[in-house]
């Protein structure tokens, strides 16, 4: 379930294809979709939208200065986040915390998002989270590029796994699209999707290399 807040103050709920909520704000609200090409379906309390995926309507939600947690735990790290969309991608299982125009925010930063960004359940990276992905648009594509990320006193930091990318310089753009310090950016490594499952497995909580 995702909760729906306002200035601080939870509004309402997201579950199951539908918008809950008593506040005054659902007619605006449900006229907003309308507008936005969503379509809905309104009852008393209720907006119900189709053909749109909840991380659309929470993006949406977002544009519009609502914000949007999860209410479950995860089962794995960044249990703290609102996990907006999952994805099956050749057989990893995903989870996606920021989709292309969120603005991801940090302790120190604020990015704006060129490729949804998440993470791959049931793995454990060098920081002892879930190792972080981002994936790009070739969802057929077999290769597998793990950048090995800097900290900002350019020491080995943690990997940024890369998927669905047809090559090495699409993914380093894409990582340097994202981050805006390039010297964040460390060695890439490329791997078959098969050579990359094993890896996860084999050096969890170690470096992903082939080395």
């Amino acid at each position: 379930m995702i909760f729906i807040s306002e200035d601080g103050k939870e509004i309402g709920t997201i579950e199951s294809g539908e918008i809950v909520t008593e506040d005054v704000q659902l007619d605006s609200l449900f006229y907003q979709l309308m507008d936005e090409g969503i379509p809905t379906q309104k009852r008393p309390g209720v907006v119900s939208y189709q053909d749109a995926t909840p991380a659309r309507i929470i993006s949406y939600l977002r544009t519009q200065g609502y914000e949007a947690r999860s209410g479950e735990k995860a089962e794995d790290a960044h249990e703290d986040e609102a996990v907006l969309e999952n994805i099956n991608f050749q057989g990893l299982k995903i989870n996606i915390e920021n989709l292309r125009g969120d603005v991801r925010h940090g302790k120190t930063f604020h990015q704006k998002m060129t490729a949804p960004y998440g993470y791959i359940r049931r793995t454990e990276g060098v920081d002892g989270d879930a190792v972080d992905c981002f994936l790009g648009p070739v969802l057929e594509s077999p290769k597998v590029f793990v950048i090995h990320a800097r900290n900002k006193w350019g020491e080995y930091d943690e990997d940024k796994v890369m998927l669905g990318f047809e090559s090495e310089e699409d993914a380093r753009q894409c990582f340097l699209d994202n981050y805006d310090q390039p010297e964040f950016l460390g060695g890439i490594e490329e791997f078959t999707m098969t050579d990359f499952k094993y890896k996860l497995k084999a050096l969890k909580g170690k470096k992903i290399t082939g080395a």
